[in-house]
């Protein structure tokens, strides 16, 4: 009855959502078709119209009185035009005005008024280019109406089969998927209660029956579980003593993995734990070094004793960071935490030792890059404070210099005033070099005008803004920021270097972030700089030499120069973070690491050098041409 009830319910949900669903869809349906109403009337009207005056034309031209009234007729069929009027030109004004009777048939009358709701259209009936009269059709929307009504109760009557059918493609599913399934688990329960625990059940569906099948079988083998348990108390015994070995060794194993030193002590400051990281930097086994005090056995950790009170008292995590310990052959710089142990009323510590020797240094490195970041934006300050009194500088003097020419009236009129011409002001001006001066001073503040642009484009951070740049373009831009620059002017002055440019011609731009390529050149231009005047045994100038061409979808460039070159040794490791071959505090060991992931990473291009001792170096980048954003 349960069943029935439950399948009887569903049946009635599963009927009324989809009633619901599609007599509200029907409802929506009937009211856009009456909001339509109007236009389909209108559309109606005028291609009725239309057509009945390109019918009527020949017979009126013709006065085919019969033919006239026959077409009038058929027209009238349609019973959504309640009238038609068609006035003659022929003299006699003579005028056909056909409405409906009560029996809704069509009679000739001699007025005729439209309703309320009811449409009409007037068109001209004409024959070539003479006009012979006009047609006026009336029609009412109450048809069409009514038509909608229809098409809507017909939704209804369809929606109601639906719901017969549904109802019992349901009663028919719920009676296979739940009322038999059900059956079957009551009669299975019923024998697994009076002990018999052979019962076979056979339900595989996947849903809630499915998983109560499944509850069942579990329930079953539990059962048999439990008796067999019970016959074998004594070897599960032996069991879990051999899995609480075996957790015990886990746990080690787990503690030994770990990278940090882990020393366990008791209240007394003996030895209780003693891991293999412990093991490797003191060097003492852990049988030795356990119940031992451990003063003894890692006595740079003694003072740590007083701490460990401390923590086992208040509870509470004690740590100390940064602080320096002599770990095997090497003096490095430690978090030491110690951690409280309350258990079963035995006192203890966990003290943990962490080597941070190569975090602090990268964590220096970092506020040495910060320190950095904040110079590149004083000077980007700098060069916008620069800019505004340059480019007054630069507007005055070109004044200056229009001022001393002949040609303006202006010029000409003060001249006269002050009883002088401007040919005299020019010859003077000239002979005195003025207009050179003048000229030499735009050139100087221009170029110092483009030093400020470079040194404000290369210290904008990029913001992941990739564009189509011309890679010689770039190249371009930073040689004159390398020649602006103040490290490399007062230690390589890179001005002074030979430059030789082999581009290729029409190179197709590439798509990247501008600032950060600028970056990379710019790390070359300054190894290349360094290298070159470190040649001690070459009294050549010092040259570099920049080639830029297409090769299979990339830009490759090549910056090489006549310097002092690298063994194998270090070109291997040239593009390791960290690593320099300059003296200490001259460079971190960085430039060439970063260029390196600008140009794979962030470009997905290619990075390779090739040097030898005292032939010089030569570094190539490729990246992708990508006409793609």
């Amino acid at each position: 009855m349960v069943s029935r009830s439950l399948m009887i319910q569903l049946s009635l949900a599963v009927v009324l959502i989809t009633s619901s669903v599609l007599t509200g869809f029907g409802l929506y349906r009937y009211q856009k078709n009456l909001q339509k109403l109007p236009d389909l009337l209108e559309q109606r009207l005028e291609l009725k119209a239309k057509r009945l005056s390109i019918s009527l034309r020949t017979p009126i031209f013709n006065y085919a009185e019969y033919e006239t009234r026959d077409i009038i007729l058929s027209e009238m069929e349609d019973p959504n035009i309640v009238a038609l009027v068609v006035s003659l030109n022929d003299g006699h004004s003579s005028r056909y005005i056909y409405t409906r009777s009560a029996s809704n048939q069509p009679v000739q009358v001699k007025n005729f008024t439209p309703q309320k709701e009811e449409r009409q259209i007037t068109r001209k009936i004409l024959y070539e280019t003479n006009e012979l009269g006009e047609v006026t059709i009336c029609m009412t929307p109450k048809f069409f109406r009514y038509q909608l009504q229809q098409n809507f109760v017909s939704d209804l009557f369809q929606i109601g089969v639906l719901d017969v059918i549904l109802i019992s493609l349901v009663i028919l599913f719920l009676r296979l998927r739940f009322v038999l399934p059900v059956k079957q688990l009551t009669a299975v329960s019923s024998e697994i209660s009076k002990g018999r625990l052979d019962q076979n059940i056979d339900v595989k569906s996947r849903d809630e029956i499915g998983v109560l099948a499944h509850s069942f079988i579990i329930m079953r083998d539990a059962i048999k579980k439990q008796i067999v348990d019970l016959n074998n108390e004594i070897d599960e015994r032996i069991k879990a003593e051999g899995e609480l070995k075996h957790l015990r060794n886990y746990l080690k194993n787990i503690v030994d993995s770990m990278p940090s030193i882990l020393v366990g002590v008791d209240a007394h400051g003996k030895i209780t734990q003693w891991n293999m990281e412990a093991e490797k930097i003191t060097g003492v086994a852990s049988r030795d070094a356990n119940g031992k005090n451990l003063h003894d056995v890692f006595p740079q950790l003694s003072y740590a004793m007083e701490k460990v009170i401390q923590s086992v008292h208040n509870r509470q995590i004690r740590k100390d960071s940064k602080v320096p310990l002599q770990l095997g052959r090497n003096k490095r710089l430690s978090d030491i935490t110690i951690y409280p142990l309350v258990t079963n009323g035995v006192e203890g510590a966990v003290i943990r030792v962490d080597d941070i020797t190569e975090r602090v240094r990268i964590e220096e490195m970092i506020v040495q890059s910060e320190k950095m970041l904040s110079v590149g934006g004083l000077a980007a300050g700098m060069a916008h404070e620069i800019n505004n009194p340059l480019a007054g500088i630069l507007q005055n003097v070109q004044v200056m210099g229009n001022r001393m020419k002949i040609g303006l009236p202006k010029n000409q009129q003060v001249a006269e005033e002050c009883g002088t011409t401007m040919a005299s002001i020019e010859q003077y001006a000239e002979k005195r070099g003025l207009l050179s001066m003048v000229a030499m001073i735009m050139e100087a503040g221009q170029r110092a005008a483009k030093i400020v642009e470079n040194m404000l484009s290369f210290s904008r951070k990029g913001q992941g803004n990739f564009e189509q740049k011309q890679l010689t373009e770039l190249i371009e831009r930073t040689i004159e920021l390398a020649g602006s620059d103040y490290d490399l002017k007062k230690k390589y002055d890179f001005r002074q270097i030979h430059i030789v440019r082999e581009y290729e011609k029409s190179l197709p731009e590439i798509y990247c972030e501008q600032t950060k390529i600028q970056q990379v050149f710019l790390n070359l231009f300054k190894n290349a700089a360094q290298a070159m005047v470190n040649d001690k045994n070459d009294s050549g100038k010092p040259c570099l030499i920049i080639r830029a061409r297409r090769q299979e979808g990339m830009v490759c460039v090549e910056v090489e120069d006549n310097g002092v070159g690298m063994d194998e040794e270090t070109r291997k490791r040239i593009f390791e973070p960290f690593f320099t071959t300059k003296e200490v505090g001259a460079g971190t060991g960085l430039g060439l690491s970063i260029s390196y992931f600008i140009v794979t990473e962030d470009h997905g291009g290619e990075m390779s050098v090739e040097s030898f001792p005292g032939e010089g170096t030569t570094f190539r980048i490729c990246l992708p041409i990508r006409n793609d954003h």
